[in-house]
């Protein structure tokens, strides 16, 4: 019998081969997106593709583990080192758009950086890849000068929502902005008119920055024929947002050229290491798990002072994520790593406080943990914001919060069992849906064999007059013009009509 299942097999995998990618990951050089893209890589090498990521050798760890090739890019810096990124937050007091104005900066250095790299460019070159998965950050969009350059196409992955950007019709006024406020059901017109302000602010009056001047493609790319970063980023095959559209955010226009997936880093929880278990497995009355993400491992010792103190007073224990050398409570583990996805599969743990990351909200929906946000910077006042608006929890300030207010919060999202019942009752409708794996296979698999022009509208090639139907609305409203002038002209003929003319009177006879 095996004799007979040998050609089968051998057939199988040339066959497999034969529809295999070579596939480059590029994301931005911070923990939690090489680690997202290092995800993505894993589910394309399980389908049989050959994939490298690009990685400087500090953020290579995370692609590593998951036994994905790494192509070194150096010594590039993170986006935003962790240190920067807490005084940035917590002690700069500039204005928020000079904040930008410096990470922009910044991000243009770190493209810079790689593209005058001649050797890594040859490099990538030789590779002769058949697709590029491109992290569509605002910071780093001056990289997608790489795939123009190497004449690769490209797709878009990004937890950025921005259906503006790839001409999406969503109105402003309908769909919640990252970089705005939430719209959920019943928002009101301050909302609306707050969103729609933001939109504008990001899609029109700031991208010209840095990252997105056009002498960046004529410096790098000569030999290609002059573009914008418009029209870079317009042409990328396909957009997968990584945002869950059913639970945690809210339901959203799609389109075959815009995709969404969530939820590639969740998992059912593994045992955890011995001196995590005996911690947690002690927490009878209820363990509760504190990350900030990769941004920050080292609190302000002020916000961490009050922190530790609200956490002494509380019957649970806790589990911090903290990376500095500071006394805690009884109570209180510090570790300057965490499982993160295994703690809160973990059968004591009732609040996750957290940053509000977007791949932290994910493993708390998918554990059905409420979640406790204390947000620093970026797009996690929104996604704060949406927790709440869920019901799934409570938010608070990182900056500016009281002892009291964190343990009135602490308690109150414990105590009350809204915030438990309705993120169960979520994350059971999250479990119900697809697996993203297999939506990022197909529509991967779908790109390399077909490209992607054939999924994308054909408004996207439309002006925005047009878009907006303004053409349209200018004839509606001289047709109504004219009407209103016929029925006005109309009017007055028959009020002439039907008005008696005056009578001669006779003449006087002389």
């Amino acid at each position: 019998m095996s004799s007979n299942m040998s050609p089968l097999i051998f057939l199988f995998l040339l066959a497999s081969s034969a529809d295999a990618g070579k596939i480059l990951l590029m994301p931005v050089n911070h923990g939690s997106h090489v680690n997202f893209f290092s995800l993505v890589g894993d589910v394309l090498q399980n389908d049989g593709h050959d994939v490298k990521i690009l990685a400087s050798a500090a953020q290579a760890k995370h692609a590593t583990k998951h036994g994905i090739s790494v192509i070194s890019a150096g010594n590039v810096p993170k986006l935003l080192e962790s240190q920067e990124a807490t005084n940035m937050v917590f002690e700069n007091t500039s204005f928020p758009i000079m904040q930008l104005v410096r990470i922009a900066r910044l991000g243009r250095e770190i493209c810079e950086d790689v593209l005058s790299n001649e050797q890594l460019m040859k490099d990538l070159m030789d590779e002769d890849f058949d697709l590029i998965l491109i992290d569509g950050l605002d910071p780093l969009r001056c990289m997608y000068v790489v795939p123009y350059r190497l004449g690769v196409k490209y797709i878009t992955l990004t937890a950025r929502h921005d259906p503006w950007s790839a001409k999406i019709p969503a109105l402003p006024s309908l769909e919640g902005s990252q970089g705005g406020v939430v719209l959920g059901r019943g928002s009101s017109f301050v909302q609306r008119l707050k969103n729609t302000f933001m939109v504008l602010m990001t899609s029109i009056i700031l991208p010209p920055s840095p990252v997105t001047d056009p002498d960046l493609i004529t410096k790098y790319a000569p030999e290609r024929p002059q573009t914008t970063f418009s029209q870079l980023f317009h042409d990328s095959e396909m957009w997968i947002i990584n945002m869950e559209t059913v639970c945690l955010d809210y339901p959203r226009l799609h389109a075959f050229h815009y995709q969404f997936i969530s939820c590639l880093n969740c998992e059912p929880a593994k045992p955890l290491e011995r001196k995590f278990a005996d911690f947690a497995d002690r927490a009878t009355q209820g363990l509760i798990v504190v990350s900030f993400g990769s941004g920050i491992d080292r609190l302000p010792r002020l916000v961490i002072d009050k922190m530790l103190e609200a956490f002494s007073s509380l019957p649970q224990k806790v589990i911090m994520r903290y990376n500095g050398d500071i006394t805690a409570p009884s109570n209180v583990m510090l570790s300057s790593w965490l499982p993160q996805n295994d703690l809160l599969g973990h059968k004591n743990t009732r609040l996750f406080i957290t940053h509000a990351g977007n791949n932290g909200q994910q493993e708390a929906l998918y554990h059905a943990v409420p979640m406790l946000s204390m947000t620093v910077f970026g797009d996690q006042q929104y996604n704060a914001e949406r927790a709440s608006d869920h019901g799934y929890g409570l938010t608070l300030n990182a900056k500016d919060f009281s002892e009291e207010e964190l343990l009135w919060a602490i308690q109150e999202i414990i105590s009350n069992p809204k915030y438990t019942n309705q993120i169960k009752q979520c994350s059971r409708i999250f479990h119900s849906m697809p697996k993203s794996q297999g939506t990022l296979l197909f529509w991967v698999n779908h790109i390399l064999e077909f490209g992607g022009s054939h999924l994308k509208p054909t408004y996207m090639d439309m002006p925005l007059w047009r878009v907006l139907m303004l053409d349209i609305i200018a004839v509606l409203l001289l047709v109504a013009f004219v009407l209103s002038m016929c029925v006005c002209l109309s009017c007055k003929r028959l009020r002439m009509w039907c008005s008696p003319s005056p009578k001669k009177g006779k003449q006087k006879k002389h």
